[in-house]
């Protein structure tokens, strides 16, 4: 066999762990229901969000060992087909079966928690349409990638890992809204938040076999030159997330998922890009 490259590897893997883990970590709260008494307690129904809330941290940390893996094998010029198709894989794990499990687990649970009807094979075939939609994504983009990934300023479709963040996002906030601290109008709209969370799976799954151009938010916004102001902004967007993390998180994702498709439409009916075109200097910097 040919050679491969230890840390772009391991950073693949790492990947790989965290969407597994964050299944079983899913698994673990269907499984603390199914000891619990009917109705669970209070304290029973704390945990079993906090482990769906790990799950949904799993996820992210999972976006970061995608994004370094990548960037290791490059700057190590060590790229290769075999670490093209170990990465589809862990990803079609981690932002594919992952999220389409946790949404399956955490509908099916609250649904029979509150002693409310569903259709079991109809939430299957939502979370299928996500995962088959994502393993779609995946093949294409792996085909048609280019080696030199840096260059890229957009991606043809929704990325898988976004597609996961925005499920992950969306169940942190719903968690947060079914807190025993949380605001009562919007506990009294939990249900409402449980089934947006659910259709918006083929809403994603559209959207990632879909042609429709999303930046590439690291090469299109953090290189090249900017006004001072740029850095400012970076940091009150830190100081949100940090402060209002669930809500903050929600907020950007739902921005990235459904603004680059208006953004896009507006080009075309505008005929002129809308995009800033990357690293060109602050109106005042030197050249």
């Amino acid at each position: 066999m040919k050679p491969v490259a230890i840390l772009p590897a391991l950073c693949t893997l790492g990947n790989a762990f965290c969407g597994f883990l964050a299944v079983a970590k899913g698994a673990d709260a269907i499984s603390l229901l199914w000891r619990a008494p009917t109705p669970p307690p209070p304290e029973i129904l704390v945990e079993f969000h906090h482990h769906f809330a790990i799950s949904c941290w799993l996820i992210f940390l999972a976006n970061v060992f995608d994004a370094l893996d990548g960037r290791l094998a490059r700057m190590t010029k060590a790229t290769s087909d075999f670490g093209a198709m170990l990465d589809s894989l862990c990803d079609l794990l981690t932002f594919g079966a992952a999220p389409a499990f946790l949404v399956k687990f955490l509908f099916e649970s609250e649904r029979l928690i509150a002693e409310q009807p569903f259709r079991p094979k109809f939430v299957l075939l939502m979370c299928f349409l996500y995962v088959s939609c994502a393993a779609l994504r995946l093949a294409r983009f792996t085909a048609e990638t280019e080696d030199d990934a840096d260059a890229h300023d957009f991606f043809r479709g929704l990325p898988s890992p976004a597609a996961a963040g925005f499920v992950a996002a969306a169940m942190l906030l719903y968690l947060d809204v079914s807190a025993p601290d949380a605001p009562a109008w919007l506990a009294a709209r939990r249900g409402l938040f449980l089934n947006g969370l659910l259709f918006c799976m083929p809403l994603l799954a559209l959207a990632m076999v879909s042609r429709i151009k999303y930046v590439h938010v690291v090469n299109r916004f953090m290189r090249g030159r900017h006004p001072h102001t740029y850095i400012a902004q970076i940091v009150f967007a830190l100081l949100l997330l940090s402060l209002i993390p669930e809500y903050a998180i929600a907020l950007v994702t739902i921005v990235y998922v459904f603004a680059c498709p208006l953004i896009s439409l507006l080009e075309k009916l505008l005929k002129k890009p809308l995009w800033p075109r990357p690293g060109a200097p602050a109106e005042g910097d030197a050249p």
